[in-house]
C-alpha cells in the first residue's frame, strides 16, 4: 500500500510539473505576443505611416492576434484539463477558476477586435497576476473550463460571435445618485484595491454580495422597506494606540524622547533617532523592542485565542540600543560592543484595549454574535439568488467577465504609468472614482434594469424567490445590520473606555555610555487621560545608581534622581495611506528635571538639569511614523553651558503594521 500511495504521489508530481511548465512556456509566448501586438497597434495609429506599411503592419497585426487566439485558448484548455486530473482544495479551485475567467476575457475582447478590426480596447499586455490566489474571483458553479474551451474552439475566430456580451461601459456613463450607500460603498472599497494593485480580476470579490443588494433594490423601490436601510461599518483598534516606547531614553545619545511611555510593541518594534537631550554629542541609535510573546507566537498566528493562551507572555517588554554612529559600518556596529542601552519592562495594570481578555470576551459575548447573525443572512441571501438557478449564475458570470474587460479599459485610458508626483496622486483618485462608476453602471444596466417581479425581465426573479428576498431576506438583513450598528456603537464605547484606562509599568535601564560608568536606572511610568479631556497625561519618577562608582569623579552608588511631566495631544494624520488605519499624529509639551549628584560643587557643571521639550510624531504609512523634536536644556552632563537641539528618527511598529494588513484582507473578501 506504501508503494502504491508513493506511485500516485509521483503520478501527481509530474503532472503537476509538467502542467506547470507548459503554463510558464505558454505564459511567456502569451506576453511576448501581448508586447508585439501592442507595438504594432501603436505603429496602425500612427498617422505619419504611408498606406503600404500599415498595410503590412495590419496583416502581421492580424497574424499575431490570431496567434494570441489560439495560445489563450490552449491556455485555458491545459487549465481545464489539469483541474480535471488533480484533487483541489476549494482555494485551488477558485485560483484555478479566477485564471480560466481572465483569459477567457481576454479570449472575448479578441473576439470583438479581430471581429472589428480596430486596436485593443483591453490593455492585453498587462497579464494575469501571481497572487491571484490570495484574492479569488468569484466564479459561479456552473462555470466550465471545458464549456469555455468548447465555445472558443468550436468555429472559425472570423464567424465566431463572442462568448458573452462584453460592451464596455464608459465611467460614470450612467445616473449612480440613487445607488444605496451599502453598493456604493463595496464598489468604492474594490475599486480602491482594484486600482491599487492594477487587478480587474478582483471585481469578483464583491460580485456576490453586490449582485443580491441590486436585485434587492430593485424589487423594493417602492416598498416601504428598502435597501438603503443598510449601512456600512469598519471595525479597528489597534491602530489608534499611541502609549508605546519604540526608542530609546532620554539617557542615551541619539534619544528623540525626553520621556519614556508606559507601553511598548507586543511583537516587534524599530526605531532610528538622531539628536541628544542631556548627553553634550548628538549620536543616531537603533532600538530593537520585542516580548516573550512575539518568540512564543508567530506573527501570523497572532490572534484572540493565540492572545487568551499566551498574553501573559506580554507583560514583560525587552529592548536593546545600539550606537550607530559610524556611517562608514552601520550594520557592522550592531554587536555588543556599540550597545549604548538595554532595558526591561514590567507592566503592572492590566493589559487594554482590542487585544485584552476582558476586551475579547465582550467581542464574543455580544459584539462577534451580531455580525455573524448579518453575515448568516446575507449568506443565505445569496444562496437563495444563486443556487441551483443556472439562470442567475450565468448572469453573474456575465457581470464578471464584462466587469473586468470594462475596467481594464478604465485603467488603460488612465494611463497611470506616465504620471509622477502629484499629478499622479490625482489620476489614481480619479481611476478609482471611475472604476466605482463603472461598477456600478454595470450593475444598474446588467441586473438593477434587468430585473423585473414576477420573473418578466431578463434577470429572471420568479415570484417564489422574490418573496423570499424582500418578505425574508431583506428583513433578516436589515435587522441583523441593526444589531451589528447597536454593536458597533458598543465596540467603539469599549475602545474608548479601554483607552482612557490609566496605564503604568516598571522600567530598568542598563546605560552603557561612550564615556564614563555604566550604571542602571529604575523607573516608574504611568500614562492617563486628564479627567473627560483629550490630552494625556505621562509622568516618569526613577533614580539612577552606578555598578562600579569612581571616587575621584566625585561619583557614589546613588547616581541621580530624575522625574518628568509629559502633556500630549492627538489630530488626524493627513499621510494615512488607508482608510482603516487610525493612527493619530500626536504633539507633547514635556518638562524634565535631573537631580546629578557628583556635579554638585564642580566648577562649569550643574547638579540642577532642566529640559523643556515639544515633539510632534507623524505616521506617514502603516505603521510607520517620524518623530520630530525641539529641545531646550539649561546644561549637559558634562558642562553648564544651555543649548537648543533639533532630534528627529524614524520608528516601525510591528503590531500596527500587521493590523492594517490584516484588515485590509478582511476588507477584499
Amino acid at each position: 500500500m506504501e508503494k502504491s500511495l508513493r506511485k500516485n504521489l509521483i503520478a501527481v508530481g509530474l503532472v503537476f510539473f509538467l502542467t506547470c511548465s507548459g503554463w510558464a512556456q505558454q505564459g511567456s509566448s502569451i506576453a511576448e505576443l501581448k508586447q508585439q501586438i501592442a507595438e504594432k497597434e501603436a505603429v496602425d495609429r500612427d498617422p505619419s505611416i504611408s498606406p503600404e506599411v500599415r498595410k503590412i503592419n495590419r496583416d502581421f497585426l492580424n497574424q499575431q492576434r490570431q496567434e494570441l487566439h489560439d495560445a489563450l485558448a490552449k491556455s485555458i484548455e491545459d487549465l481545464g484539463r489539469y483541474a480535471s486530473q488533480v484533487s483541489l482544495t476549494a482555494d485551488q479551485r477558485k485560483f484555478i477558476d479566477a485564471a480560466i475567467l481572465s483569459k477567457t476575457a481576454d479570449v472575448t475582447e479578441l473576439e470583438r477586435v479581430i471581429q472589428q478590426d480596430a486596436p485593443l480596447g483591453r490593455d492585453v499586455v498587462a497579464e494575469i497576476p501571481q497572487n491571484s490566489a490570495a484574492q479569488p474571483v468569484a466564479v459561479p458553479a456552473s462555470f466550465s473550463s471545458k464549456t469555455v474551451v468548447e465555445k472558443v474552439k468550436s468555429q472559425p475566430v472570423a464567424n465566431r460571435t463572442p462568448l458573452i456580451s462584453t460592451a464596455l461601459f464608459p465611467a460614470a456613463s450612467c445616473d449612480v445618485s440613487e445607488v444605496p450607500a451599502v453598493i456604493k460603498t463595496e464598489a468604492d472599497r474594490v475599486a480602491a484595491d482594484i486600482v491599487a494593485h492594477n487587478e480587474p480580476d478582483r471585481v469578483g470579490n464583491i460580485a456576490d454580495r453586490a449582485i443580491l443588494f441590486s436585485v434587492i433594490d430593485a424589487l423594493t423601490r417602492s416598498d416601504v422597506l428598502k435597501l438603503s436601510a443598510l449601512e456600512a461599518y469598519t471595525y479597528i483598534g489597534e491602530t489608534t494606540r499611541t502609549d508605546k516606547q519604540l526608542g530609546t531614553t532620554a539617557a542615551a545619545g541619539g534619544s528623540t524622547s525626553a520621556i519614556e511611555k508606559p507601553g511598548w510593541a507586543d511583537l516587534v518594534g524599530f526605531a532610528v533617532e538622531h539628536g541628544a537631550i542631556q548627553q553634550q554629542v548628538g549620536d543616531t541609535n537603533l532600538t530593537l523592542s520585542t516580548t516573550p510573546y512575539a518568540f512564543v507566537v508567530p506573527s501570523q498566528e497572532d490572534t484572540a485565542a493565540a492572545n487568551r493562551q499566551y498574553g501573559y507572555l506580554k507583560r514583560l517588554g525587552l529592548s536593546a540600543s545600539f550606537n550607530i554612529s559610524d556611517k562608514n559600518a552601520t550594520l557592522a556596529n550592531v554587536r555588543r560592543k556599540n550597545l549604548s542601552q538595554y532595558s526591561a519592562k514590567l507592566r503592572l495594570t492590566s493589559e487594554r484595549g482590542p487585544n485584552s481578555k476582558e476586551f475579547d470576551a465582550r467581542w464574543r459575548e455580544v459584539i462577534r454574535p451580531a455580525i455573524q447573525t448579518y453575515l448568516n443572512s446575507l449568506t443565505g441571501g445569496i444562496e437563495t439568488l444563486f443556487g441551483n438557478r443556472p439562470e442567475t449564475q450565468e448572469a453573474r458570470h456575465t457581470f464578471n467577465v464584462t466587469a473586468v474587460t470594462s475596467i481594464n479599459q478604465v485603467l488603460t485610458d488612465a494611463k497611470l504609468s506616465t504620471f509622477t508626483g502629484p499629478a499622479k496622486t490625482e489620476a489614481i483618485a480619479k481611476a478609482k472614482v471611475d472604476v466605482s462608476n463603472t461598477i456600478l453602471c454595470l450593475l444598474k444596466s446588467q441586473v438593477f434594469d434587468e430585473t423585473r417581479a414576477g420573473g418578466t425581465g431578463p434577470f429572471t426573479i420568479d415570484k417564489a424567490t422574490r418573496d423570499r428576498l424582500v418578505g425574508t431576506v431583506l428583513p433578516s438583513l436589515i435587522a441583523a445590520r441593526k444589531q451589528v450598528g447597536a454593536a458597533k456603537d458598543m465596540y467603539d464605547q469599549m475602545l474608548h473606555d479601554f483607552e482612557r484606562r490609566p496605564e503604568a509599568s516598571f522600567s530598568f535601564t542598563n546605560n552603557r555610555p561612550q564615556m564614563g560608568a555604566e550604571y542602571g536606572t529604575f523607573n516608574f511610568l504611568y500614562q492617563r487621560y486628564l479627567s473627560n479631556t483629550p490630552i494625556k497625561l505621562t509622568l516618569n519618577a526613577g533614580s539612577s545608581f552606578y555598578h562600579r562608582p569612581d571616587p575621584t569623579l566625585n561619583q557614589t552608588k546613588f547616581r541621580d534622581f530624575i522625574t518628568t511631566v509629559s502633556f500630549e495631544g492627538r489630530r488626524d494624520s493627513p499621510f494615512k495611506t488607508t482608510e482603516l488605519d487610525l493612527s493619530p499624529m500626536t504633539y507633547a509639551l514635556t518638562a524634565r528635571y535631573q537631580r546629578l549628584q557628583e556635579n554638585r560643587g564642580v566648577p562649569n557643571k550643574k547638579a540642577d538639569i532642566a529640559v523643556v521639550q515639544f515633539k510632534l510624531d507623524v505616521p506617514i504609512s502603516k505603521g510607520v511614523s517620524i518623530p520630530l523634536a525641539l529641545t531646550y536644556a539649561n546644561a549637559t552632563e558634562f558642562n553648564k553651558e544651555k543649548h537648543i537641539r533639533g532630534n528627529f528618527g524614524f520608528t516601525f511598529d510591528a503590531d500596527k503594521f500587521l493590523m492594517v494588513t490584516r484588515l485590509l484582507g478582511f476588507g477584499k473578501k
